[in-house]
């Protein structure tokens, strides 16, 4: 599979990232796939994958409240998405802890 990343400066970079991502637990990458997928994930509250995702960039979460209580929106950044395609494409340099 040929990948070229759009977001990271080189394929170096980006397998970073990947490695980055295959240390997250599984919940966090099964996470970023469903974000990808659907590109705006709705939850009531912030799960710890969602917290690991945002604070390494791979999500971005924005808190939007609403008459029904709160709602967060989780959306997959340009990096997230990257490092998703690098890891599913085997081009991450470390196995997954």
């Amino acid at each position: 599979m040929h990948f070229q990343p759009v977001f990271f400066e080189t394929l170096a970079d980006a397998q970073q990232a990947a490695d980055r991502l295959a240390a997250l637990p599984g919940t966090a990458r099964r996470l970023l796939a469903e974000a990808v997928e659907h590109q705006e994930l709705v939850r009531t509250r912030l799960s710890l994958a969602a917290q690991s995702l945002e604070e390494a960039g791979f999500l971005r979460v924005l808190d939007r409240p609403d008459l029904s209580g709160p709602r967060m929106l989780l959306y997959p950044t340009l990096a997230g998405e990257e490092a998703l395609e690098c890891l599913e494409a085997g081009l991450h340099c470390k196995p997954p802890v």
